[in-house]
């Protein structure tokens, strides 16, 4: 196969050559301009401004032309490509020596060969009429897109593909366009693409001649060639091998290895637009007071079809005959699980797949989370898990989320009944081998955040260590859906004692991240599993937490009431002779809360002092630290901060992990402003803030603090911006209370000075 290279120096010697023998030839002083500072037989005669090409026999010029090529043929509305600079050139040449040292200038600089490519643009063909309909989304891939080269687009049917072949090619404003649909009967010959036919076709359609040989034809110009629904790599190679000015944009349903291997980096894999994109397509097809209506509703509409373009024109369609009917979005929601051309659309994708991966998927589909990790479907799917995701990625039915974890499209997980085969008799087994595997993982996890002596509703194993390479918070973080959906299911089957052990789990997830509502659901299974297998104190457990978790989501009658059926039930345990000396102290600390937050400091102080006591008498040096310093919070509320701050002492002495030295730092200078001693605050003020480095969760509270220092040191313009600084957070997020307290302290200050 002769190489580019050698096919773009003899066209280059050939258009010299005949411009140098008068004939009037588009890109002949475009080459010399390029070619002139790299062959020193195209130098300039000293004796004029000529550009002189002599032939080797020394034969004298014969004529002289002025190159000036016309415009390209361009597409629509396309941009006027300037005329080639003009040039003198006369005489005759050898073309295979000039070839020759052509070609030697291309090895030397292999960029050359693109800009030869360029300079010899197409005659002139058809204008092919781009799109010029409104895009969206799709801006980076565009612009990645923007270079010449070979680019493979994979998606599934409905994501656009063949829409931003069109809009790349009109973005590149080429001299040429060719569109092909290798999926297309009359260019198949059984399983085969039908080589001379498309070949013929492309050719017709830049309106180039077909004796010349294909590769030597589009050796040269700016052209774009579009090959939609390719089958596979080998059959367009024949068909790529082209200019390197030009763009050859393939799209495939299955970007399978044989595109992979061949050009790694021009792979563009194609899912939905993003969340910006959807909503402007989705606006520009439906009456925006709908949206505005119901924008909950569109949003969840639009990530219901994965954004997939398609989709979005469908929801459109749907939504165009409920014009100005109230409720109109939320009411889609609800039945486009029925709609027959989204099922269409999902049957083609899934119809791809080879029998084995499509059970593999069926049993992916029984996935209780959204999203999954590569170690999850091993253990769901064995040995067959890397040909299924394989299969998966190569036909775009995975997205991957920024942490590595794979997620099934919405449209497929909602549609079980359009896939190929039903999950199998493995199904259940495979299900309870992903329930073992987060247990296990969950147990690792909280052992390796929380301390070993930490409460826990479960035995923890001997040499338990975490075993994956992401941190083990970022792995709770990632999995908190499946966990939660996992404890339901772990209930349902009767595996009481993984219930507890999931829950205990959670316990870590909601210390370190929140999602209270979702950890009551679960703890509530806790107390359910507990009482199904008779372990009293892990009831109690679930059932104070549930409280804790009640009074931090601010309702202090629901928590009142699960405290005191806490209290209760550790009570009724103690009388059957059980030692419930850690639940007590764990007790007392939420019911201390619960009490604080009533305006019971004397309550809250004498709850945390038994706690303390339960903590002595027992060595428990961390719990101790914890509600010393609790302790002597409560104190510097209640007007009393040489107490507070002799129990700061204590809780010093038994803090060893840095948020809790950080938060004994606070307690500590608020006491000490409280005695006047303002340099020792802010002493303990800025250790605070050190403990605290990395963190913002802290920030309302040091800021009202340090804006309380600069009150009380007079300083009020320091206090005016460290306090508003504290009402415009208490604003964002909705902190009644603390906006309510700070805005009285800011009214204390003195009207600003103008």
């Amino acid at each position: 196969m002769i190489e580019i290279g050698a096919i773009l120096a003899s066209e280059a010697a050939r258009t010299i050559a005949a411009a140098a023998l008068g004939a009037s030839v588009s890109g002949a002083g475009r080459l010399l301009t390029l070619l002139r500072s790299r062959i020193p037989r195209l130098s300039r005669r000293p004796g004029g401004p000529s550009q002189a090409i002599e032939g080797t026999a020394g034969t004298p010029p014969t004529s002289s032309v002025t190159d000036s090529a016309p415009p390209r043929a361009g597409t629509r509305d396309a941009p006027a490509t300037p005329a080639d600079p003009p040039a003198t050139i006369s005489g005759e040449i050898d073309i295979a020596a000039l070839t020759a040292e052509i070609e030697r200038a291309i090895a030397r600089e292999p960029a050359l060969a693109a800009a030869i490519a360029d300079a010899l643009p197409l005659p002139a063909g058809p204008v092919t009429a781009l799109p010029a309909t409104a895009f969206h989304d799709r801006a980076a891939v565009r612009a990645r897109m923007a270079v010449p080269g070979t680019w493979f687009l994979g998606g599934p049917p409905g994501s656009g593909k063949t829409a931003l072949l069109w809009r790349v090619a009109a973005d590149s404003a080429p001299d040429a366009v060719a569109y092909l649909d290798l999926d297309h009967d009359a260019l198949r010959l059984g399983d085969q693409l039908d080589l001379d036919a498309a070949r013929r076709e492309i050719l017709r359609q830049l309106g180039l001649p077909s004796g010349a040989g294909y590769a030597r034809t589009l050796a040269r110009g700016r052209y774009t060639l579009l090959l939609d629904n390719a089958r596979g790599e080998a059959e367009i190679t024949p068909l790529i091998g082209v200019s390197p000015a030009a763009r050859v944009l393939v799209s495939t349903r299955r970007l399978g290895d044989d595109f992979r291997r061949s050009r790694p980096q021009s792979i563009v894999p194609l899912g939905g637009l993003d969340p910006d994109g959807a909503w402007e397509m989705l606006a520009a097809r439906v009456d925006p007071a709908m949206l505005a209506a119901e924008p909950d509703a569109a949003r969840r509409l639009l990530d219901a079809c994965d954004r997939l373009p398609y989709g979005i024109q469908q929801i459109a369609a749907r939504l165009s005959r409920r014009t100005g009917e109230p409720g109109a979005l939320a009411a889609e929601l609800d039945t486009l699980h029925t709609d027959d051309f989204l099922d269409l659309m999902v049957s083609r994708a899934l119809g791809e797949l080879s029998p084995g991966a499509a059970a593999g998927l069926a049993l992916l589909t029984r996935h209780p989370g959204d999203a999954f990790t590569r170690a999850a479907a091993t253990v769901m799917l064995g040995p067959f898990a890397t040909p299924t995701l394989t299969e998966l990625d190569d036909l775009a039915l995975l997205d991957r989320a920024p942490d590595g974890r794979l997620r099934l499209p919405s449209l497929v997980r909602r549609r079980p009944h359009l896939l190929p085969v039903p999950p199998g008799p493995d199904a259940d087994a495979a299900l309870l081998r992903l329930l073992d595997h987060h247990v296990t993982l969950g147990i690792a996890a909280d052992v390796a955040l929380t301390r070993p002596d930490r409460l826990r509703p479960y035995p923890v194993p001997d040499d338990v260590r975490w075993p994956l390479a992401t941190a083990p918070l970022d792995w709770l973080a990632g999995s908190a859906g499946t966990l939660f959906t996992l404890t339901a299911q772990a209930l349902h089957r009767g595996r009481f004692e993984d219930v507890l052990r999931l829950c205990g789990t959670l316990e870590v997830l909601l210390l370190h991240r929140g999602h209270h509502e979702r950890c009551d659901e679960a703890f509530t299974h806790g107390v359910t599993a507990a009482v199904a297998l008779g372990a009293p104190l892990a009831q109690a457990r679930f059932t104070a937490l549930r409280g804790r978790i009640a009074l931090l989501r601010g309702h202090p009658a629901d928590a009142a009431d699960l405290l005191d059926s806490a209290h209760n039930l550790l009570a009724a345990a103690r009388a059957d002779g059980l030692d419930t000396t850690r639940f007590d102290s764990s007790l007392a600390e939420f019911r201390a809360r619960l009490a604080e937050e009533a305006g019971d400091l004397a309550g809250a102080a004498a709850l945390l002092r038994d706690a303390l006591t339960s903590d002595r008498a027992a060595g428990w040096s961390y719990s101790r630290g914890i509600h010393a310093r609790m302790l002597a919070n409560v104190l510097v509320k209640a007007g009393l901060p040489a107490d507070a701050l002799a129990a700061t002492d204590e809780a010093t002495t038994h803090t060893t992990d840095r948020r809790n030295a950080g938060r004994v730092h606070t307690v500590r200078a608020k006491a000490l402003l409280a005695l006047g001693l303002l340099d020792e605050a802010v002493t303990a003020l800025t250790a605070a803030r050190a403990a605290a480095s990395g963190t913002t969760q802290y920030d309302p509270e040091l800021d009202e603090l340090d804006g309380d220092l600069a009150f009380a040191a007079g300083n009020h313009t320091t206090a005016r911006l460290c306090w508003s600084r504290v009402i415009d957070r208490a604003l964002k997020t909705g902190d009644h209370r603390t906006y309510t307290r700070t805005l009285h302290r800011l009214s204390q200050l003195p009207p600003r000075q103008r």
